[in-house]
């Protein structure tokens, strides 16, 4: 993902969500910590894309068939109905995540 100038002209920013994508509810906004060998096994939001980012810590994320080795500045979007897991393997990992659950238009 490629930082973009911001609309003010100061600086860059990286888009994780355009507002115009579409009308969505604020599930969760959440700081997540998995120490070494902790799993949050597969599962899946059938009407809620989460986005995760990885702040420290090394892991692996499964979503669907893509299996994802993590590392600090990683940034990971699960769409809705997608089933995914989260490993911590080598060292603790702590990742910022939000959800936000898809509403009818």
């Amino acid at each position: 993902m490629e930082g973009v100038t911001t609309s003010h002209n100061t600086g860059t920013k990286k888009v994780l969500l355009p507002a115009n994508e579409q009308p969505v509810l604020i599930k969760q906004v959440a700081l997540g910590i998995l120490e070494q060998g902790e799993k949050v096994s597969a599962h899946t939001h059938p009407d809620m894309d989460e986005h995760y980012f990885f702040l420290r810590g090394n892991g692996i994320m499964r979503v669907d068939d893509q299996v994802y080795r993590l590392a600090p500045g990683d940034f990971i979007l699960v769409k809705a109905g997608s089933e995914h897991e989260l490993l911590c393997d080598i060292e603790k990992l702590e990742f910022y995540y939000q959800g936000f659950q898809l509403l009818s238009p």
